[in-house]
């Protein structure tokens, strides 16, 4: 074989090489660019809800062992629902129920509610009522839900909580005053609570004009039941007048609150003073809401429209 022709071979095998080479980068380009297409398309399929929902489930698998604590801790040191209202039916005791608002005021200074604005001294009064437990009050601790707004606020406040929660304590549920309670016990749930003020003088303390109302199936058990009327926001300004009005009266058997996170607050100064307070929060609405089909405490109005 001559130069010229082996040249020629030569060069024929380089430019089929190129060839190949150029149809496996083609076919390469091809791929990544259907690649590229899924995952535009995987990436407006997860916007909204989905992306929502995927962050949840990863948002929860990486809480669970702050939530495991927090169930550990709830069945070791809280009493159930009814062992709560039981309780309060049996003994002499208050009530200061702590939820995500109440944690979130005490260890926060930047959150405010609605209606409770935030202030040192709304931190103290929560701190002390939490830290501070006695014979004749009970503390509430949250029921352990396992809502991804549950677990956003254990994964931020639980090594705190945790260490403030006073030790040797038995703490009631506080969600005995919400919609769970009547959902799960129904009319036997109504009638324990209507026990707890059976034959008693009651004063209720609810902000005026607020959500409050006095649903005759729950209340019409107390032999006599008076108002005294607070302000429907920022009550927690408003518990000094609310206080000296209370020791101006004449003193009644029990006194129900319903003035959000100042009721918390409100609770711990009445044991103080030797007056049995509960904090009965929604429990008007909740009731409503099981029975009635009404709206979510927290879908109503915060002051009633005239």
């Amino acid at each position: 074989m001559g130069m010229r022709e082996m040249w020629l071979r030569h060069r024929g095998a380089r430019q089929r090489s190129l060839e190949d080479v150029v149809g496996l980068l083609q076919d390469q380009n091809a791929l990544l660019s259907d690649i590229r297409s899924e995952l535009r398309q995987q990436r407006r399929e997860i916007t909204g809800k989905d992306r929502r929902r995927l962050e949840g489930i990863i948002t929860q698998s990486l809480a669970e062992p702050v939530r495991a604590e927090v169930r550990r801790f709830h069945a070791e040191r809280t009493l159930g629902m009814r062992e709560t209202v039981e309780r309060l039916v049996r003994e002499p005791v208050g009530f200061s129920r702590f939820g995500d608002g109440e944690f979130w005021l005490m260890l926060r200074i930047t959150f405010s509610l609605r209606f409770q604005k935030n202030s040192f001294a709304l931190q103290d009064a929560l701190r002390d009522a939490f830290t501070r437990p006695t014979d004749d009050l009970m503390i509430g601790f949250p029921h352990p839900f396992h809502t991804l707004h549950w677990t956003n606020v254990w994964t931020d406040l639980w090594n705190e909580v945790s260490d403030l929660a006073p030790s040797g304590v038995r703490f009631g549920d506080s969600h005995v005053t919400r919609p769970i309670f009547f959902e799960e016990f129904g009319s036997e749930g109504v009638d324990l609570w209507r026990r707890v003020w059976e034959d008693r003088t009651v004063t209720v303390v609810a902000g005026e004009s607020g959500r409050f109302s006095l649903v005759d199936e729950l209340f019409s058990s107390a032999r006599e039941l008076d108002v005294v009327w607070s302000v429907p926001t920022d009550g927690f300004a408003d518990l000094d007048r609310v206080v000296a009005e209370l020791q101006s009266r004449p003193r009644t058997d029990l006194y129900l609150l319903s003035l959000g996170p100042a009721a918390t607050v409100l609770a711990r100064r009445l044991a103080d003073l030797g007056l049995r307070a509960i904090d009965i929060g929604h429990i008007s609405d909740s009731y409503l809401t099981t029975f009635e089909g009404g709206l979510l405490p927290e879908k109503r109005p915060i002051v009633r429209p005239e």
